[in-house]
């Protein structure tokens, strides 16, 4: 199953840190474009 961004916002508050949905949804894109780019240089055939 899969976490909303809505819900791991109100995950995160309960534990202090104040974020928005949108935040998460931003780091999401740039690090899992970070993370493929690395991955597809290091496995080039």
């Amino acid at each position: 199953y899969g976490i909303s961004y809505r819900e791991l916002q109100e995950m995160l508050a309960e534990r202090g840190v104040n974020v928005d949905h949108t935040t998460i949804y931003r780091w999401v894109q740039r690090y899992t474009n970070l993370k493929m780019g690395a991955y597809s240089s290091h496995f080039y055939c």
